[in-house]
């Protein structure tokens, strides 16, 4: 079974303890653009993090690639993680976006 996903306009899942879930947002990681962990609460613990390319178009250089973080729900409870989009060399955030996850057993 695929795991769940959240995205920039779906942000709010529930899975059971143990369970690996995805965060995909759009990046633009070849102008120097992330998405970072700004706040998380609850036991969570990030995988691994991957830049997919969408299609033929988004292979040109500078265009923007599906970045997606695996992260797995370690207890039961409700998990918070916010997420920052900017280049880590500037104090300007382009955007935030802020996820639920609630886990059951």
């Amino acid at each position: 079974m695929p795991r769940q996903k959240l995205t920039a306009t779906f942000n709010e899942i529930t899975v059971k303890r143990g369970e690996a879930f995805d965060i995909e947002l759009k990046a633009t990681p070849s102008a120097g653009y992330e998405w970072s962990i700004m706040a998380k609460s609850g036991p969570v613990t990030k995988l691994r993090d991957t830049f997919v390319e969408n299609s033929k178009d988004d292979s040109l250089i500078g265009s923007p690639q599906m970045h997606v973080m695996t992260f797995r729900a370690e207890e039961e409870g409700v998990i918070k993680i916010e997420l920052c989009y900017a280049r880590p060399w500037e104090s300007v955030m382009r955007d935030m976006k802020k996820f639920k996850i609630n886990v059951e057993k």
